[in-house]
């Protein structure tokens, strides 16, 4: 039996996968000078991230903004985790099918649209000066 190298996957990981999904053998250092690499953190951390603190903020904003109980806003925060978790595996069917850029395009397009069009900044571009300062 010939020994493996040192930086080999584990045979329990490859073992009953396809050629193409096992992964490179490239070093961490090497895959971390990847542009893609980077792309890929970019992405992560930009809708999980927004995952996470829109999960945070949801009960706060439902009591304070629409007047909802703790227990209304906590339920609807957890129907919203739970819709979101039930998504993940059709956003990845549909990245394996027409990719990941334009899933994430026609996901993140409209959800930064909202967030622009909800926020102060909208407000804030389009303020006029009250006329008695402008005299």
């Amino acid at each position: 039996m010939r020994a493996a190298p040192a930086r080999s996957w584990p045979r329990w990981c490859c073992a009953t996968c396809p050629a193409a999904w096992c992964p490179p053998s490239r070093s961490p250092a090497a895959t971390c000078k990847l542009g893609i690499t980077w792309q890929a953190c970019a992405l992560y951390a930009v809708a999980f991230g927004g995952y996470v603190a829109f999960s945070v903020h949801l009960p706060t904003y439902l009591k304070t903004g629409y007047g909802r109980t703790q227990a209304d806003a906590a339920n609807r925060m957890a129907g919203f985790v739970l819709l979101a978790v039930a998504m993940r595996p059709v956003g990845g069917w549909l990245s394996d099918r027409i990719g990941p850029v334009r899933v994430l395009g026609v996901a993140l397009a409209p959800a930064a649209a909202l967030a622009f069009t909800g926020s102060g900044v909208r407000r804030a571009l389009t303020h006029r000066a009250p006329a008695a300062l402008t005299n």
